[in-house]
């Protein structure tokens, strides 16, 4: 597959000076939440970031400036949460472009460890992580290895966090990991006892906390982590799984086509404020 024309294209690209370098594709809330961690790490992130729905993957893949970057990277780390069909293009291509010998970590939100492997050139280096808890402020990360996953990157990728302060489990691969399956099916659950008027949103979140000792409810944490991420997130585990519990419910599915898509927008469940959001 050539991914090196003879034309480069312009590139959304921010780098902060410092030696070695971390190249980050994803959006502009995965950049924010992963920046830091790098940085405690003593790396410097050089960022890419994109928007989902006006994602051009050929664009991307057709910019030569992007590419020398990612050559010249310690490791790569793609969040991007976008559909298979974009996501998997993407990921040849910085495996590609990044020397073969780096650490690649991969967010298994839309495709598992082995499903992204599987199209590398290099898939020993390519080790998955969950990225719900950053997105959600919380410091912890699930980790997950491939059949074809070297010991050493796998290492590297829980030294690296662990570095960062980050707390990590080292988990299988499977669809979403361990927080995507269990804690999606209770977010939509939640959902469905809104819309059938079994109490309000700040009571049901109300009864998670104090009930079941959440950090936060389900719906707050579903706005912040975005209802859009929860929408794709859920769609990818019924086509994984097949199972019925994790279909989005309708009125998740609505918000997220109106752009109510959480704190980031203003409005999700909840209401925010400028500050807030």
């Amino acid at each position: 597959m050539n991914t090196r024309p003879a034309k480069s294209r312009a590139s959304h690209l921010r780098r902060l000076p410092s030696a070695p370098t971390a190249f980050v594709l994803g959006t502009e809330d995965e950049i924010l939440a992963y920046e830091p961690v790098l940085q405690r790490a003593s790396l410097a992130p050089v960022v890419h970031k994109i928007d989902p729905v006006t994602l051009d993957v050929e664009t991307v893949m057709l910019d030569e400036d992007l590419a020398a970057l990612i050559e010249t990277a310690a490791m790569a780390i793609i969040g991007a949460d976008v559909s298979g069909d974009d996501r998997l293009p993407l990921i040849s291509f910085i495996d590609e472009s990044l020397p073969s010998d780096r650490l690649i970590l991969a967010s298994c939100s839309q495709a598992g460890v082995n499903e992204q492997a599987a199209i590398c050139q290099h898939a020993e280096r390519l080790v998955g992580f969950g990225p719900l808890g950053l997105l959600s402020n919380q410091r912890i990360v699930e980790i997950a290895a491939g059949f074809a996953t070297h010991a050493a990157h796998l290492d590297q990728a829980v030294s690296l966090f662990e570095t960062a302060g980050i707390e990590t489990h080292r988990v299988e691969d499977s669809p979403g990991l361990v927080l995507g399956r269990i804690l999606m099916p209770i977010v939509n659950e939640a959902v469905v006892a809104l819309t059938e008027g079994v109490a309000s949103a700040e009571d049901i979140d109300g009864a998670m906390r104090l009930g079941a000792n959440y950090p936060f409810g389900p719906l707050h944490w579903a706005d912040e982590l975005g209802l859009d991420r929860v929408l794709l997130a859920m769609e990818y585990l019924v086509q994984a799984t097949h199972e019925e519990r994790y279909r989005p419910a309708p009125l998740l599915r609505r918000m997220a086509q109106a752009g109510l898509t959480g704190k980031a927008a203003g409005r999700g469940f909840f209401t925010y404020g400028p500050a807030e959001a």
